[in-house]
C-alpha cells in the first residue's frame, strides 16, 4: 500500500480505537482519577497519530500533507504528556499505600517544558534528546513497578492488569523514545516502526474494549466490580477447608517467620492451586499483596517482641533477622509502613498498638471492591 493511504488508515483506525476506549472508561468509571489519567493517555496517543502524519508527510504525496499551524507545538506537548501519565497510572495502579515521589512530579514539569522549548527550536532532533530521556526514565519506572510485585499480587485484574501495562510500556514508551527520537533518523524504516506501534496500540486498545466486555479493566487502579456483577459468590466446603489449613498454619506453625517464604511454597503446604490461596487471601482475608499478608503478621509479632520488657536489650536487628526479614532496611520499611513510626521510636515510646491482624484470619475482613 502508498504511503499516504497506509498512514491514514493506520491512523484512523488507531484514533476510533482510542476514542471508544476513553468514552468507555469514562463511563465505567464514572470520571474517577484513574478514569481521566486513561483518557489523557488516550487523548496522547491521538495527538500523536496526528502529528505523524505531518512528521512523516515528506515520504509521501504532497496532496497529503497535513497543515497543522499553530495546533502542532498544543498537540506536540500533549502528546509528550503520555509517558508522565503512564508513569502516574503504573504507580496508582501497583504500588500500594505510597504517594508519587515529589522529584518525579518536577521531572514531569522539566521533561514536558523540554519539550515545548525543543519543539520551537530548529534544532529540534538535539535539543530533543534530554526530554526523550526522560521518557525512558518515566517508562523504565513504570516497567519496574509493573514487574516488581508480579508474582505476589493477590488481585486478578491488577495480575492481568500488569500484561497489559508491560505491552504498553514497551510499545507506547521505551521504543519510540529511545528508537524514534534518539537512534533513527526521520526516514522510511522509522516510519515503517511508527506503523507498526500504532497498529499494535490500535489492537490493544480495541482488545481492552472488548475483553470481557468491561472496557478497560485492566487499566483500572484496583479491582473494580463492573457494574450490575453483585457480590462475590459463597466461599465454598474446599474453600472453607483450604482457609482453615492457612490459619493453622500462620496461628499454630508460624511460617510467616520463614524468610523468603513465597506464596507458591504456602499453597504447597495447604495443599491448594496457588490461584485459589491468591484468590481466597485477597477476597476472605482482604490483602492485596502477599508480602502486605506477610507484614501483618510479622510487624504484630515485632510489636509484642519490643513491648516485651523481658526483650528490652535485644537488639532490633536481631528481632528483625527471626521474623525473616533478610535485612534491618526491609524490616524498618515494612514496620514504618503498618505503624507510621520506626521500631526504635516504637520501642522508645511503647505506643498503644494498631488494631492488629487476628491470628485466626491474618488481616481485617475486606471493604466493599466497588468503586
Amino acid at each position: 500500500m502508498p504511503f499516504a493511504p497506509m498512514d491514514l488508515v493506520v491512523t484512523t483506525a488507531t484514533i476510533t480505537s482510542v476514542v471508544i476506549l476513553a468514552l468507555r472508561v469514562l463511563v465505567l468509571r464514572r470520571g474517577d482519577v484513574e478514569s481521566r489519567l486513561v483518557a489523557g493517555i488516550c487523548l496522547a496517543v491521538i495527538c500523536n497519530q496526528i502529528l505523524g502524519l505531518q512528521e512523516f508527510a515528506p515520504f509521501g504525496p504532497p496532496d497529503f500533507r497535513p497543515r497543522l499551524g499553530l495546533f502542532a507545538p498544543a498537540l506536540n506537548l500533549v502528546r509528550n504528556a503520555a509517558p508522565g501519565l503512564f508513569m502516574i497510572q503504573a504507580h496508582r495502579l501497583f504500588v500500594d499505600g505510597k504517594p508519587l515521589p515529589r522529584w518525579l512530579w518536577l521531572a514531569i514539569a522539566v521533561q514536558l517544558t523540554l519539550e515545548a522549548v525543543a519543539f520551537a527550536s530548529p534544532l529540534r532532533r538535539s535539543l530533543g534528546a534530554a526530554p526523550a530521556a526522560l521518557e525512558v526514565l518515566f517508562g523504565g519506572l513504570a516497567l519496574y513497578w509493573v514487574l516488581a510485585d508480579w508474582r505476589d499480587d493477590l488481585v486478578e485484574a491488577r495480575r492481568k492488569a500488569r500484561a497489559v501495562a508491560l505491552a504498553l510500556v514497551a510499545v507506547n514508551m521505551i521504543v519510540p523514545a529511545l528508537v524514534l527520537r534518539l537512534m533513527a533518523p526521520p526516514g522510511p524504516w522509522s516510519f515503517t516502526l511508527h506503523i507498526a506501534i500504532s497498529v499494535t496500540v490500535a489492537g490493544i486498545a480495541a482488545l481492552l474494549v472488548i475483553v470481557d466486555g468491561e472496557g478497560a479493566r485492566p487499566l483500572e487502579a484496583g479491582p473494580a466490580r463492573a457494574p450490575g456483577r453483585g457480590p462475590d459468590p459463597a466461599p465454598t466446603s474446599e474453600d472453607a477447608a483450604t482457609l482453615h489449613r492457612l490459619k493453622r498454619l500462620m496461628a499454630e506453625e508460624r511460617v510467616f517467620l520463614e524468610p523468603d517464604l513465597r506464596l507458591s511454597d504456602l499453597a504447597h503446604r495447604v495443599g491448594a492451586p496457588e490461584y485459589r490461596l491468591r484468590r481466597l487471601i485477597h477476597a476472605d482475608l482482604g490483602h492485596r499483596n502477599f508480602n502486605a499478608y506477610l507484614h501483618a503478621f510479622r510487624i504484630e509479632e515485632a510489636c509484642r517482641r519490643l513491648r516485651d520488657p523481658a526483650e528490652r536489650r535485644t537488639p532490633i536487628l536481631t528481632i528483625a533477622l527471626s521474623l525473616g526479614y533478610g535485612s534491618i532496611n526491609s524490616f524498618n520499611r515494612g514496620f514504618r509502613t503498618i505503624m507510621n513510626c520506626s521500631p526504635s521510636e516504637y520501642r522508645a515510646g511503647s505506643p498503644p498498638a494498631p488494631p492488629a491482624p487476628n491470628p485466626e484470619i491474618g488481616g481485617q475482613k475486606r471493604q466493599s471492591d466497588a468503586a
